[in-house]
């Protein structure tokens, strides 16, 4: 069966939509992931400047701008969820620590993903609808996304984990050297 353009257009304008509210959500709560990462360069790889989302947003106007559309409070309950799951781990109870950095690093890299997956849908609407200019803006804005992900895997691969290695075998260590002052004692 044959989708209309008329269906697409509507499908696009509230995709669209959507996407800007959650786009404004993200960055909220990426400014917040940045704060409480331990490693400095989490830190800056989530920071609103790294990942480009200031960008992403007026990217984002534009294309609204073109298409007359209004920004909304569209509620999406995908990213309700998941933007829950990653209040829960931002509160206060966690220190920051190379372990809160690794969750924190995957719950960016899954938002981010699924920003990759909304820009690219977005991206071909706008291909099909032969809105060329929003297609180019959202193109940009979906390797900017991959981008960042990918970012964040050199992160985890180069720093967070042989980093998290290197303190556990510290610890061993120590645990090692006490055991061995406590055994040498006959005490």
């Amino acid at each position: 069966m044959k989708e209309s353009p008329q269906n697409l257009s509507a499908v696009y304008s509230q995709r669209l939509a959507a996407l800007m509210a959650a786009e404004k959500k993200y960055l909220k709560y990426f400014l917040r992931l940045s704060a409480a990462a331990f490693t400095d360069e989490l830190k800056t790889g989530l920071s609103p400047s790294s990942t480009e989302m200031d960008q992403h947003i007026e990217r984002l106007k534009q294309c609204m701008a073109r298409q007359k559309i209004k920004a909304s409070s569209t509620n999406d309950s995908l990213t309700d969820t998941l933007l829950k799951l990653v209040s829960d781990l931002l509160k206060p109870r966690k220190n920051p620590s190379r372990e809160r950095d690794i969750e924190i690093l995957e719950y960016s890299q899954i938002i981010l993903q699924l920003k990759v997956s909304g820009y690219q849908s977005l991206h071909l609407m706008a291909v099909a609808l032969a809105q060329n200019d929003d297609a180019v803006l959202l193109e940009q804005c979906s390797k900017d996304n991959q981008n960042s992900y990918s970012y964040l895997l050199q992160i985890s691969g180069n720093i967070i984990y042989p980093e998290s290695v290197k303190v556990n075998f510290k610890k061993i260590q120590k645990q090692n050297a006490l055991k061995a002052v406590v055994d040498s004692n006959p005490n």
